[in-house]
């Protein structure tokens, strides 16, 4: 006999939309990962400096996901515009909810993904409608050397919000001491990583018809936590001395034009190459196409691209920083301080020489038994039916 499938709510902070199809991109891959088991919708809400209307609604079933995804108009007046986005951005939750009521059945557990806004929503739907409340911290501001974990009402609530819940997880244990250094404490605590679809990342030797040793780096070219200026320099360093690496740089984001500025004034417009933004499937044929993986991070709560690239047989040189050891074991890669150029130059050209040595077929086991979608969904499931009566 099938047990009936729970109906969920994720409420997130961070979700793909018109404007940015990668902005939470893994929290999307947690809903594709438990939708065998249970009936999925999220309300996604976000001010909007370019709406016409002061609400816009977006109702979609997206693989199975009922997404309702609402723009409210953001009022930039001083002072006042705080609180009218205040209002706003309830009446937009508000609408969502009724959404939710009319078109899916009540929730049977709602499911935060990045405080604090989302998680005092959750909070109030427990308190008018008494349905529990679990959550799944993807945010690396809880790291001393981040500091941007600040404010009294921020941290009043928060810890509020994580107290109040049934039970939390993180997606790594580094980044659950770092809430806990906060003083965000809660008894049912549990790791649940992130997914990725092991099915699309998939090993494939690469047709080599040349003699150029490829690199890639993935990120959402955020400097300060991604380090993709320390990349560039690096990889000049490194290409002086091997003039046949190149590097592809996949994605997009807030210092994407910067990234390439710095490879044009380096004159390494003819070594690096800059995709933009791709589709996971383009994104795998991308790696398929290359050697192994950069990751230069500050600070990292997961770095998914690790365990993207470990399921298509890549080796990776990556920080030792934030969960990255957790991820990236030390046969399947390079591990390097942060911010060393020096070293990741060396690093660079140490791998270029023995990336053909790892095993792939270690590597594509370790990522599909850890991370493989069906796997975490069921641990998921499992998180949800110790909450739910």
């Amino acid at each position: 006999m099938t047990s009936k499938k729970l109906n969920i709510l994720f409420l997130p902070a961070w979700y793909p939309h018109r404007n940015d199809a990668m902005l939470g991109l893994f929290v999307k891959n947690h809903a594709l990962s438990i939708l065998p088991y249970a009936n999925v919708s999220v309300i996604y809400v976000l001010a909007s400096d370019t709406n016409v209307s002061v609400y816009e609604v977006e109702k979609n079933d997206t693989d199975g996901i009922y997404e309702i995804i609402i723009y409210f108009k953001k009022c930039n007046t001083p002072i006042f515009g705080f609180f009218i986005n205040i209002i706003r951005m309830l009446l937009s939750y508000k609408k969502g909810w009724n959404i939710v009521l009319e078109k899916r059945n009540k929730p049977d557990i709602n499911h935060v993904h990045i405080l604090t806004r989302a998680g005092v929503i959750a909070l109030i739907l427990k308190q008018l409608y008494k349905i529990p409340y679990v959550i799944t911290e993807h945010w690396s501001r809880y790291y001393s050397f981040n500091d941007s974990y600040n404010g009294i009402l921020r941290k009043f609530m928060t810890k509020k919000v994580v107290k109040q819940a049934s039970a939390m997880s993180t997606v790594s244990d580094s980044l659950k001491n770092a809430m806990n250094q906060n003083g965000l404490i809660n008894k049912n605590w549990e790791i649940i990583p992130n997914s990725i679809d092991t099915d699309i990342f998939t090993p494939s030797i690469r047709d080599k018809k040349d003699s150029k040793t490829r690199i890639f780096h993935i990120s959402c070219f955020e400097d300060k936590s991604k380090n993709v200026s320390g990349i560039i320099r690096a990889f000049a360093t490194a290409s002086t001395e091997n003039p046949n690496l190149e590097l592809i740089m996949i994605g997009t984001g807030q210092d994407h034009q910067k990234a390439i500025d710095l490879s044009n004034k380096l004159k390494l417009d003819n070594k690096i190459e800059f995709t933009g933004e791709l589709s996971p499937k383009e994104v795998s044929q991308k790696i398929n196409s290359c050697d192994f993986q950069v990751l230069f991070s500050n600070y990292e709560t997961f770095a998914i691209v690790i365990a993207e690239s470990l399921a298509a047989g890549k080796a990776v040189i990556a920080t030792n920083t934030g969960a990255i050891p957790e991820v990236l074991p030390k046969e399947f890669g390079i591990l390097i301080d942060a911010k060393d150029e020096g070293m990741l130059s060396k690093s660079i050209l140490e791998m270029a020489k023995t990336h053909q040595k790892y095993d792939i077929e270690a590597m594509r086991n370790y990522a599909v038994s850890n991370y493989n979608k069906d796997k975490v969904g069921k641990q998921i499931i499992a998180f949800y039916k110790k909450y739910t009566s």
